[in-house]
């Protein structure tokens, strides 16, 4: 099977989480929602390797659609296509 992946990248409060969930709903694609990935109990952000582990692991699957607004590593080498 031919992977299936979306990146919803954007500025805060641009519905990116809405379309994503959306979109998940139409095509049946698992959504992955990264701030689930960043943010632990009371809103303390998970330390910067723990994040990049969760998201790894989770852009490891083979279909999903993301979202977010992380830069930096996360964007070059998780959202990056295979050549």
């Amino acid at each position: 099977m031919t992977p299936r992946r979306i990146a919803l990248v954007g500025p805060v409060a641009a519905g990116k989480s809405t379309l994503a969930a959306a979109i998940a709903a139409h095509t049946g694609l698992p959504h992955l929602d990264l701030d689930a990935l960043f943010w632990t109990p009371n809103w303390t952000p998970a330390p910067a390797a723990a994040f990049r582990t969760r998201v790894r692991q989770a852009l490891a699957q083979e279909e999903w659609i993301a979202d977010g607004n992380y830069g930096g590593d996360i964007a070059e080498n998780c959202f990056t296509a295979p050549s």
